[in-house]
């Protein structure tokens, strides 16, 4: 999906909008196998970034990966 989805189905076995995602970097320079940021360690509906219905709270922001884009393409932090 291009888009987070829920964890848990909805009313007709399908999944809701949630948040999150993921992105596939291709190329050879690109050191694969690697799962960036924090996986939950608790899936489960008492977990503590679980919200409801299978929405989890992301703990790494979707925009994080294009600092690592930046960076290769040389282009100046300016903060």
């Amino acid at each position: 999906s291009d888009f987070g989805r829920t964890l848990n189905p909805n009313g007709n076995d399908g999944t809701d909008h949630a948040w999150g995602g993921n992105y596939m970097m291709m190329g050879g320079s690109v050191k694969g196998g690697n799962v960036l940021g924090q996986y939950p360690d608790d899936l489960t509906d008492d977990g503590p970034l679980t919200l409801e219905r299978g929405r989890m709270i992301p703990t790494t922001p979707w925009e994080s990966a294009f600092r690592g884009i930046a960076l290769w393409l040389d282009i100046e932090d300016k903060r």
